[in-house]
């Protein structure tokens, strides 16, 4: 049963205007149906009810937050002739009452709700009464505990109405209460402070955002030009997802409408700021009472394997049974795919299970609505269990986009001396000399962390030097000085050594989070960590140490330090979190390479190097990699780190670390594993013992120009032991190598290759894209490989079998030599030379045998012995 309310086809006694007047005479305690004489019919009483509860709800705020403006400026609003005429038209429009209405007006009418807020801020505001920041909430609450009061506590009056709807119970349900409180902590997530523990700093995510652009997968459009795998949006976003997911309007390049939509970037380019962005927007424009509810998730918040299994049932109990998954509408947020990634404990099955459960909910509930975000290196775009969703990728800042950011930053801090030259790191943007600097300008979040450290920068500065002048600024302005605490800090430690200690302290912080199932540490786990204890122990007086309350003072000195916020994790115990994944990936890295290094460099009381064995070293990768398979930013970090390294130092650490680098690989990596006490496999420990014992070796010997050589054993657990799909992340990897066999299928793709030596077959492996420099193929068997656009520069192809499985296509070769090349067929001979591309004085020699094709062509730089002129350049080890 219903009611279809149009109170301007209603019989009064008394006109509008003594209606409207009524509702302004915050004086006249008498209700209007004790003043007025009305006919008593099912819609007069409906109308009285709404006008009652309305009147006393906005009068009652009204007194409470402005009571001498409310006596002061009573005329301003009654003769405010605009104000009446929008009174009298919020009266007049049809609303249709059902029993829902009463029983939860909140869940069922917000649209009323937010149309009668809105006639209380203008009352407001022409009363000049300052309205708290929550006052929405407080609003839709207590219209709600009103409308209650009025219908229950007056049944007399209201006696045909209550028979009419079989006397709902209209009771404000803690459900919806706590929906209203929920709405009010995910929208600050992009109106707060971004640094709440610092009082000078004053900037929001608000005030610094800047909205993305984007591009959309090809597999999604229903038409795309080119081989690209993304193609850009002509639109930012929030406008794409503001009306085209949200409000299910149809976008007309897209195949179909989505129920899941996957979100892509790279670490630092604003995955979580995109979100926080789309809940305050959703909110704001809904009035923070949506007739569709969203909900925001961290996935670091959840127990990452638990999440997997039975993401809904988990869901539903993350967020307090306020939604039902099985029956309700709503939008649900989820950020950091990745993240339950990098926790451990999850393997690309369990990845592939996740999307596929959450895209097949939309058979069990199509009202529900997807957003995922993650790292685009974790999501295989091409997987089946993908076709239903709707991918989108964020696109890096344009230059107009970093410039827009530099001046809304400016506005804060025009002085900092990083934002100020920002002009001239754009202006530079396509120069080699500039492009570390240009990587970093690009993404947001890392564009932040740097302007936050107020240092100059130069493109001399490499992105490791740039983030240790970045550490070291933030380590100089951590401590409160404001407030005495540096009065405990010992009168005879230095700054650049109280520097060292807290940078080891925060690296042993980022180390201990690594290795722990979450992505944050609770405060009880930060005070047990001995690291704690020693950077106490080294930098404070024992007036500090001794007092167990002052531990946190030094938490509150963490959060203040930049590196660190408060965890919005799901218990109750206090904990922190880093500021970003970027800066505690890095920091990672970094505790990586100084365990290696404290090792290899140890001396004995003498000063001469201590000798390290196999089982030492075995130890130290043990630890290092713990229960999480060695993977990921981390690695990539080590890598950037090594390459920034000091020559002297490397070559030093090659020589010393070279030995037990064989010695494990003729032990396959591992010396002891029990199944027991090991979450990882025995193929994973393996497999990450060998990966991080090569980047260690591997890119020390790439710094300093040394070729290590991989026999057969080792070049197995490279190209097999690593898992498809990690692989393309060190495509760049593969230089100052030799190869003695290389069997693996899987793509290198746009990678640069160069002083490689393979000396034995190859088999299985894409080359596309490439470019290949100063490299030799020498005795090699090629089958099934395919080289496709690649470039080959100064490259040695001597005593090659090419089999037909073996591809060539649009490659061009400059300065190439080919001494004794067997073609299998006439056809693969043929094949070769019409479908590439060739040095204009290309003239090669060419023999049959037995229907075999053979081809020599020497260019004019050609050296016979060019294995051992590479060999006498680089110091093979």
């Amino acid at each position: 049963m219903e009611i279809k309310l149009n109170a301007s086809k209603i019989k009064w006694r008394i006109n509008s205007r003594e209606l409207i007047k009524n509702f302004f005479d915050f004086n006249w305690g008498s209700a209007i149906t004790e003043v007025v004489e009305v006919e008593k019919d099912i819609e007069c009483l409906a109308f009285l009810l709404l006008f009652q509860t309305t009147r006393n709800t906005v009068s009652e705020l009204l007194q409470k937050f402005g009571q001498t403006q409310l006596d002061n400026n009573y005329h301003l609003v009654s003769e405010n002739l605009n104000f009446e005429k929008t009174l009298k038209e919020f009266f007049e429009k049809e609303i249709t009452l059902d029993k829902n209405f009463f029983i939860n007006i909140l869940e069922y009418s917000p649209k009323y709700l937010t149309d009668s807020f809105l006639i209380f801020k203008e009352y407001a505001k022409i009363l000049q009464i300052e309205l708290p920041i929550s006052i929405r909430n407080i609003y839709y609450l207590r219209y709600a505990e009103n409308l209650e009061y009025e219908y229950q506590e007056k049944k007399e009056k209201y006696k045909k109405l209550i028979e009419y709807f079989e006397n709902p119970m209209s009771v404000v349900k803690d459900k919806y209460g706590n929906l209203l409180e929920y709405y009010a902590i995910i929208k600050k997530y992009y109106s707060n402070k971004q640094q709440q523990n610092i009082e000078e700093r004053a900037e929001t995510l608000k005030d610094l955002y800047i909205e993305p652009n984007f591009l959309i997968f090809k597999n999604n459009l229903n038409k795309s030009k080119g081989n690209k795998k993304f193609v850009e949006a002509n639109l930012n976003i929030h406008e794409f997802i503001n009306n085209y997911y949200l409000k299910d309007v149809h976008y007309p390049d897209l195949k179909k409408e989505y129920n899941m939509l996957f979100l892509l970037g790279q670490p630092g380019q604003g995955k979580t700021s995109f979100c926080y962005k789309v809940i305050y927007d959703y909110l704001e424009s809904n009035l923070d009472l949506p007739h569709i509810p969203i909900f925001f998730v961290k996935i670091r918040e959840l127990v990452a394997k638990d999440f997997i299994n039975n993401p809904f049932d988990i869901l539903t109990k993350h967020l307090h049974n306020n939604i039902n998954f099985s029956e309700d509408k709503g939008f649900l947020i989820l950020d950091g795919l990745d993240e339950a990634y990098m926790s451990g404990g999850i393997t690309d099955s369990d990845l592939k299970n996740l999307y596929d459960r959450l895209n097949k909910w939309k058979w069990t509930n199509p009202k529900i609505k997807i957003i995922l975000t993650s790292r685009e290196n974790y999501l295989n775009i091409n997987d089946s269990c993908i076709d239903d969703s709707l991918v989108l990728k964020l696109d890096v800042f344009s230059n107009e986009q970093v410039l827009e950011y530099k001046n809304k930053y400016l506005f804060f801090y025009p002085d900092n001396q990083f934002i100020n030259n920002v002009d001239l790191y754009v202006d530079n943007a396509n120069t080699i000399e500039y492009q570390h600097l240009n990587e970093l300008i690009r993404q947001p979040v890392i564009l932040y962390f740097i302007a936050l450290s107020n240092i100059d920068i130069n493109k001399s500065n490499s992105r490791s030097e740039i983030y240790n002048r970045i550490f070291n600024s933030l380590a100089e302005r951590s401590w409160d000085k404001q407030k005495g605490q540096l009065d405990f800090i010992k009168k005879n430690i230095s700054p650049d050594v109280y520097q060292r200690h807290l940078r080891e302290y925060i690296r042993s912080i980022a180390f201990s989070i690594y290795q722990s199932p979450n992505l944050y540490i609770t405060i009880k786990d930060l005070t047990n960590l001995d690291s704690t204890k020693s950077f106490i122990n080294k930098c404070f007086e024992d007036d500090f140490t001794n007092d167990s309350r002052n531990f946190m003072d030094l938490t509150k000195y963490l959060l203040i330090s930049f590196y660190f916020q408060e965890s919005n994790k799901a218990s109750d115990e206090a904990a922190i979190e880093f500021f970003h994944n970027s800066i505690w990936e890095y920091l990672t890295a970094e505790y990586f390479w100084e365990k290696f290094k404290d090792l290899f460099l140890s001396t004995n009381r003498n000063g001469d190097y201590k000798d390290i064995d196999i089982n030492e070293y075995f130890d130290l990768l043990t630890y290092l990699i713990g229960d999480k398979s060695f993977k990921g930013m981390v690695d990539r970090n080590v890598q950037e780190i090594i390459l920034n390294e000091n020559v002297a130092e490397l070559v030093l650490l090659i020589d010393r670390s070279k030995k037990v680098f064989y010695s494990l690989s003729n032990n396959d990596f591992l010396l002891r594993y029990s199944r027991d006490t090991c979450k990882l496999t025995a193929i994973e420990k393996i497999t990450s013992i060998f990966w991080l014992s090569f980047i260690y070796l591997g890119f020390a010997c790439k710094k300093v120009g040394r070729i290590l050589v991989l026999d057969s054993d080792l070049t197995n657990h490279y190209t097999k032991n690593i898992p498809k799909g990690v692989i393309s992340l060190f495509d760049n990897s593969f230089n100052y190598i030799s190869f003695s066999w290389f069997d693996r299928y899987f793509y290198l793709s746009s990678s640069e290759l160069s002083y490689l030596i393979f000396n034995d077959s190859i088999s299985g492996v894409s080359f596309q894209n490439c470019s290949l420099k100063n490299i030799v193929f020498n005795d090699c068997y090629i089958s099934e490989v395919k080289f496709y656009n690649s470039e080959f520069n100064n490259v040695t192809f001597d005593n090659i079998k090419i089999e037909k499985t073996g591809e060539f296509e649009k490659c061009s070769f400059k300065e190439c030599s080919f001494i004794n090349i067997e073609f299998d067929t006439k056809q693969i001979y043929e094949n070769f030379i019409k479908n590439n591309v060739f040095e204009k004085e290309f003239n090669p020699k060419v023999s049959k045998n037995d229907k075999k094709i053979f081809l020599t062509f020497q260019h004019k730089n050609y050296d016979k012995n060019y294995n051992d002129v590479i060999s006498r350049q680089l110091k093979i080890l």
